[in-house]
């Protein structure tokens, strides 16, 4: 919403997105909608793992494992703020020892919250 009232106020042609697409990856998917008049794109629980788990496979990929653990480490408070137990996932996560133990617990933290969104 803060882009487009940007865009209006300002009559650029653009706005820098910067460290907000690493908070909200969908945020382009979001401005995309609000411009064209559709509700804003709410991620699920569902969305936020998979885009996790997509990163930590990617960073293992072209970083290897000690610097993909980095990085989700770095990563994991941005997507489970406000979700109960996230203060829990977040230390499990820093004291994981590896990529495989990280997918585990954020496979564990998430469960219960798509189990809730699958229940509606």
């Amino acid at each position: 919403m803060d882009a487009l009232i940007r865009l209006r106020d300002s009559a650029a042609n653009g706005v820098m997105i910067g460290r907000g697409a690493m908070a909200n990856p969908w945020i382009f998917r979001q401005i995309a909608d609000l411009r064209a008049g559709r509700a804003p794109f709410a991620p699920t629980p569902a969305d936020k793992l998979e885009f996790l788990l997509s990163y930590l496979d990617l960073c293992q990929q072209e970083q290897g494992e000690r610097l993909a653990l980095n990085k989700i480490k770095q990563l994991i408070g941005q997507f489970t703020v406000a979700l109960p137990g996230s203060t829990q996932l977040r230390a499990a996560v820093h004291h994981a020892a590896s990529p495989e133990e990280a997918r585990s617990l954020l496979e564990a933290f998430f469960a219960p919250h798509m189990e809730d969104m699958y229940a509606l």
